[in-house]
């Protein structure tokens, strides 16, 4: 990949989690703290909430920013060095007033990747 086109597309996954950086973090330090670093298992509380262990998730957070998610989750799903990982894409809404939540659906049977989705609603 060009490292213009890697520029261009981390572009869009920013415009894409706009404005929740902080919730990305505050979701990302919840992940770590589910993960056991130094054995590189998951505790069982998280495998309850999960439903099933991945090698890793990509969270990306989003409020009313639909138009900007199919180009973000398009260059995760372009993402090389994955093969033969399980991993998915968790989409956290923020409780968007647009169609976040249709886009997602859509792009879920679209893409080839596993994407999950999860509506906050305050």
């Amino acid at each position: 990949m060009a490292p213009t086109t890697a520029r261009l597309r981390m572009r869009d996954c920013d415009a894409a989690l706009g404005s929740s950086r902080h919730r990305f973090s505050l979701a990302k330090s919840a992940w770590k703290d589910c993960n056991d670093a130094t054995s590189h298992r998951i505790r069982p509380s998280c495998i309850s909430v999960l439903g099933h262990v991945v090698d890793f998730t990509v969270i990306v957070c989003t409020y009313n920013r639909s138009r900007n998610l199919r180009s973000c989750l398009a260059a995760l799903a372009a993402q090389q060095g994955v093969e033969g990982l399980d991993w998915e894409v968790l989409v956290v809404d923020n409780n968007s007033t647009d169609d976040t939540p249709k886009t997602v659906e859509k792009l879920s049977r679209e893409l080839p990747i596993k994407v999950r989705y999860v509506r906050e609603t305050q």
